[in-house]
């Protein structure tokens, strides 16, 4: 079963609901009682969507659960910026001498 038929499932109703009904009808994070989704904090192993379990779910509003995927997509980007670059950018001289000598500039930036 697939994420997405996992979601529309019925065992996802219950486990929603009843997580719902757990943190009040409200946004754990907000306080909120508008816009409720489950917001899985743990998934169950890949495709192993039946040991899902209350415990792995709470309940967020749309805009406190949008704004941690968010924060987790900047983690996640700020963390590959810090990867290694594998490999060196050339090195470009302070007069460009040796871009207009490779090529890369072109004819149109440099009309002889």
């Amino acid at each position: 079963m697939t994420y997405e038929e996992y979601i529309n499932s019925p065992l996802w109703a219950v486990l929603r609901q009843l997580a719902f009904e757990r943190d009040g009808f409200r946004c754990v994070l907000s306080n909120s009682q508008d816009n409720l989704e489950g917001h899985h904090r743990k998934y169950p192993p890949y495709g192993k969507w039946d040991e899902d379990c209350l415990g792995n779910i709470t309940t967020l509003c749309r805009e406190c659960h949008a704004a941690h995927h968010n924060s987790m997509l900047i983690r996640k980007y700020k963390s590959k910026e810090r990867e290694e670059v594998p490999h060196e950018a050339p090195k470009v001289n302070r007069d460009f001498t040796n871009v207009k000598e490779s090529g890369v500039m072109g004819s149109a930036h440099d009309p002889q």
